[in-house]
């Protein structure tokens, strides 16, 4: 099956609008970025086959494809395991040419994932405040029945965090972000882990004393720091060790010592995190237990989706103002990163972020035709015919890329008017769009013949024209 070659296309989004790609990769569309990482990019997609929308990760400016497939290898063993409701699930992976903001940059490697679109629950703590115990229980229970999930199917996550969990559009937890992940036995098969990662404030203390450790303790631990934070609204530690005078209150397992320097936490709060949080690894709840523990099952009870709607429903226009900013700054970096690679400005795309208008078929004419290729290649092309010699040149507005006017210079006989037409582009469907000629100077005889010369041009260039 052959799919169009659209580099950039229009197609109805989620809130139904209509949006512009700016690239395209095997068969998923790009649109606005949706999120980053250390070594990647995610966009939001559409799937060409499915019409579905997916979120399509690939490798950032200056991550070669082979760091990015390397990466990667760990999430995509762990993530075609998976089918959970509270486990991102994995769509589809590949290689494939990626063209991106009007560019060709070659073959990548590429991750295909459902949409999750309320973004990181770090945020809603970090900018909204501790949640409502019954919320906490909600989320962490969650949490507990992803990796419950996960540690049956015999893999560790090794990075668990509060900005490794999303909310889908239900507000429900996604747990994302394999790319340390590995089989709970390990790569010799003694269950006894050694590789030093993590994030600091999440690590097990066994971990940072560099000794060897199991996969499913580290991630209990991990799960001990983010219920705290849940709950309080800030780290019980900066580090898991000794030294550090907050987690030694916890490591010592003091009531009243933790309650009188963390405020008014349960006692049933408090043994909770004592046992998820314990220094001998030994020591730790199973899940079976965490399930079981007083304070999961006692008062005040887990809240209702309807309370969690309400809740944090409130928190997710001020959560994404905090996404945009960041995705703003972080389009920044990557211009700056990517700058080098730029022959000039004029490589830059001049279509994002505009609006394409609809075509309209009670404007049809006879010079009007129609392109199932990516329309900035079709541009390109007739810019390629016109423009070389200075035969032509071309206005358009910045706002309005999409409304091109060219002007003859040369190959002018005497007392003859300059040929001078508008090009306009239009919108049809997806991946379909339309080419509209309109004479503004110069004869017919000259237009219609000048069209002419355009289609056979633009057939010798292997644009994909439909009937």
């Amino acid at each position: 099956m052959e799919f169009p070659n659209t580099e950039a296309t229009l197609v109805p989004s989620i809130e139904n609008d209509f949006q512009i790609s700016i690239g395209q990769i095997a068969t998923y569309l790009l649109f606005k970025k949706i999120g980053f990482g250390g070594t990647c990019k995610v966009y939001k997609g559409k799937d060409l086959v499915t019409g579905q929308f997916v979120a399509v990760k690939i490798p950032k400016a200056g991550v070669t494809e082979e760091e990015f497939h390397e990466y990667t290898k760990a999430e995509v063993t762990a993530m075609k395991n998976f089918n959970h409701p509270n486990i991102l699930k994995l769509i589809d992976n590949g290689k494939a040419v990626l063209s991106e903001k009007g560019k060709n940059k070659g073959e990548k490697t590429y991750l295909v994932f459902e949409i999750v679109e309320n973004g990181e629950l770090f945020d809603y703590i970090m900018h909204g405040g501790s949640l409502d115990p019954s919320l906490a229980k909600y989320y962490f229970m969650q949490l507990i029945d992803g990796l419950k999930y996960l540690h049956e199917k015999g893999f560790a996550h090794r990075d668990l965090k509060l900005q490794n969990v999303l909310l889908d559009k239900d507000l429900n937890l996604k747990i994302i972000d394999f790319g340390y992940s590995i089989p709970l036995k390990g790569k010799d098969g003694t269950s006894k882990l050694k590789t030093q990662l993590g994030t600091i404030g999440y690590t097990a203390p066994e971990i940072l004393r560099g000794e060897l450790y199991s996969g499913t303790a580290v991630d209990i631990f991990a799960s001990g720091v983010m219920l705290f934070i849940m709950h309080a609204g800030f780290p019980p530690f900066n580090d898991a060790s000794l030294d550090d005078k907050l987690y030694s209150i916890i490591a010592s397992k003091n009531a009243q010592v933790f309650i009188d320097t963390y405020g008014q936490l349960t006692p049933n709060f408090s043994d909770l995190i004592f046992d998820l949080l314990a220094y001998n690894p030994e020591e730790r709840l199973t899940i079976a237990a965490i399930q079981k523990s007083a304070w999961i099952t006692g008062d005040p009870p887990i809240a209702t989706q309807k309370m969690v709607t309400k809740e944090m429903g409130k928190r997710c226009k001020k959560q994404e103002v905090v996404v945009e900013e960041a995705l703003k700054e972080e389009a920044e970096t990557e211009e700056l990163e990517e700058r080098s690679y730029l022959s000039s400005p004029l490589e830059r795309n001049p279509y994002e972020g505009k609006r394409m208008p609809i075509y309209d078929s009670k404007l049809a004419k006879a010079t009007q035709f129609f392109v199932e290729s990516y329309f900035g290649d079709v541009v390109k092309s007739i810019d390629g015919l016109l423009l070389r010699g200075d035969g032509y040149i071309k206005k358009s507005k910045e706002y309005d890329p999409f409304i091109i006017k060219y002007t003859q210079l040369t190959g002018i006989e005497k007392e003859e008017e300059p040929t001078q037409f508008i090009l306009s582009i239009s919108y049809v469907r997806s991946a379909l769009f339309s080419f509209d000629f309109t004479r503004k100077s110069g004869t017919s005889k000259a237009m219609v013949n000048l069209y002419k010369e355009i289609v056979e041009h633009l057939k010798k260039e292997d644009i994909k024209f439909c009937q």
